[in-house]
């Protein structure tokens, strides 16, 4: 109907007055199985539930509808000619909030085929309404949260018990229709919220007669007359399986000439009947089997003026069957976040009219979608108990600093709570780091420079006595300047655990140069007369094995 009989005209009307587009997308996720919200299970915070292939091909259906203009267009033009022309949006802070055309909304203009409103609708009267809960079907805002540590629970309980009392006005008078709560009808249908099933029940076999009825049972869907009568102060009805109406069939399921009339409970054994809904009422079969029975008087009234219990029995029906947008979830004060920042128009912007005439796949368009319902719906860290975060020590900064990533929560821009935290090592583009780099560079070159003078005059005589001190001495020092670079930068384990074998072997060869040292003075003070072919240090060799 949408699509193919409206003659080139949208076939569905979509107001914004409360969100509209949201619950229509979110009821359309609902109808296809599609879990609109999910639950991260490692930060527990809500988040969108889009994110997979199966689900996107669903909604492809809703997307050819937009694509075609089947929808009449409600959002702002001007906001979105400023995005269309505007570079594309490269994070989820850029992306624009797009609002609903106001002067849509009021104007009254015709409808062609389907019309999806909330309860405070304009009236056709050529227009067969099907009342939709809207907004008075959604508890939003912060709410009351009342938990084992608050001072004054009791009081908290009394004031919720003023707000549903129906004596009072708030919830009464507020709503026009019928509240989420238990039994509590708003100033339109009070009078009929009142009304008993047995009442109601009296009210569909107020008319004397024999009247048809149809029921599913098996799958099967069957036809049987019943007639509407007087039975003492009561009404009810009486079944005659043998009337010519009714066919043979009908001996094995209902009694002959047996009466049922009208109470707040269907029962076998005592013969009564209740209502169901409108014009439907329950009948036992048997005692594990009931029928539910449908009067087909509304056929030849279907195009007569709703009466006030025909439109209450549909604000009854309606709210038996709605879910609200964050199901199967409870409310959650995110949700107002949510639909400040309006993912979803934006969404239908992409899809009816494109950013700047591109071809955005799909998938990216719910992609982004979902990637500012996931922003919108992250609670407050200022309100959040028990935060999660990390810190990534791989990317300290010059100043000695690392942010913090919280992961179940966001900061806002005046948040008292610290977004960095000091590093725990020495970075290398750091001021102390890079003096050490410099330090140990210029020190591991004079002494290389040591080193090469050493062996080039090898064979002097103030060297040759102590070239093997000198060489060890001069080799440890190199790795010991090796070393220091191993205790900056980020720190691994297998960095830690060569750092701590290179310190091992450069004091090794200290300790080696140093006795091959001490031996040599000792040589000299017990070797007055010291010649080339007295010289002899016996343990050297040791010291060097010692040191490997």
């Amino acid at each position: 109907m949408i699509t193919n009989c409206m003659n080139g005209n949208p076939g569905f009307k979509l107001l914004n007055s409360y969100y509209e587009d949201v619950k229509f997308f979110i009821a359309v996720c609902q109808s296809l199985n599609i879990p609109f919200f999910t639950v991260d299970e490692e930060t527990g915070i809500k988040k969108c539930g889009l994110r997979n292939k199966d689900y996107i091909n669903k909604l492809m259906i809703l997307k050819k509808l937009v694509e075609s203009k089947s929808i009449e267009m409600w959002l702002n033009k001007t906001e979105i000619e400023q995005w269309r022309n505007n570079p594309y949006p490269n994070s989820v802070d850029a992306q624009p909030t797009i609002h609903y055309d106001n002067d849509l909304t009021i104007k009254e203009s015709i409808t062609y085929g389907m019309f999806y409103d909330n309860l405070y609708s304009y009236e056709y009267p050529e227009i067969k309404f099907c009342y939709l809960p809207g907004s008075s079907s959604y508890l939003g805002g912060l709410g009351l949260e009342i938990t084992k540590a608050s001072p004054f629970k009791d009081e908290a309980f009394k004031f919720i018990e003023l707000l549903i009392n129906e004596d009072y006005p708030y919830c009464t008078e507020s709503n026009i229709s019928v509240t989420p709560f238990e039994n509590v009808h708003g100033q339109r249908c009070k009078d009929e919220g009142q009304r008993t099933k047995k009442e109601l029940c009296t009210s569909i076999l107020a008319l004397n007669g024999t009247y048809p009825y149809y029921y599913i049972r098996n799958n099967i869907t069957s036809i049987v007359y019943l007639t509407h009568l007087n039975i003492g102060n009561d009404r009810g009805i009486s079944i005659e399986t043998n009337n010519s109406l009714n066919s043979a069939i009908y001996n094995n399921i209902f009694n002959n000439n047996t009466n049922y009339i009208c109470d707040n409970e269907v029962n076998y054994e005592k013969h009564t009947v209740t209502y169901y809904s409108k014009y439907k009422i329950e009948l036992a079969i048997s005692k594990n089997e009931k029928i539910i029975l449908k009067s087909m008087m509304d056929v030849e009234t279907i195009t007569s003026e709703q009466t006030q219990e025909m439109i209450c029995s549909i604000y009854e029906d309606s709210f038996k069957l709605a879910k609200p947008m964050q199901f199967p979830y409870g409310n959650f004060p995110e949700i107002n976040n949510f639909q400040e920042k309006a993912p979803i128009s934006l969404l239908f912007a992409h899809l009816y009219y494109k950013h700047n005439n591109t071809e955005t796949p799909f998938e990216r368009i719910i992609e982004e979608c979902c990637d500012i319902i996931d922003d919108s719906l992250k609670p407050i860290c200022n309100e959040t108990r028990n935060i999660k975060f990390k810190v990534n020590f791989d990317q300290c900064d010059r100043n000695h600093k690392t942010k913090i990533e919280f992961i179940n929560c966001k900061l806002l821009p005046d948040s008292p709570i610290e977004r960095v935290i000091d590093c725990h090592y020495i970075p290398y583009l750091n001021f102390n780091g890079i003096i050490v780099i410099i330090t140990t560079i210029i020190a591991s070159f004079i002494e290389i420079i040591y080193l090469i003078f050493i062996i080039i005059y090898r064979n002097e005589r103030t060297i040759m006595v102590g070239l093997k001190f000198l060489i060890f001495h001069i080799i440890s020092c190199i790795i010991l300047y090796g070393s220091i670079w191993l205790f900056i930068g980020v720190p691994r384990k297998a960095k830690c655990i060569l750092k701590i074998w290179i310190i091992v072997f450069g004091l090794s060869g200290f300790i080696c140069s140093y006795s091959i040292k001490s031996e040599i003075i000792i040589s000299i003070y017990f070797n007055k007369s010291l010649t080339p072919s007295t010289v002899n240090y016996k343990n050297k060799n040791y010291y060097i094995y010692l040191c490997v």
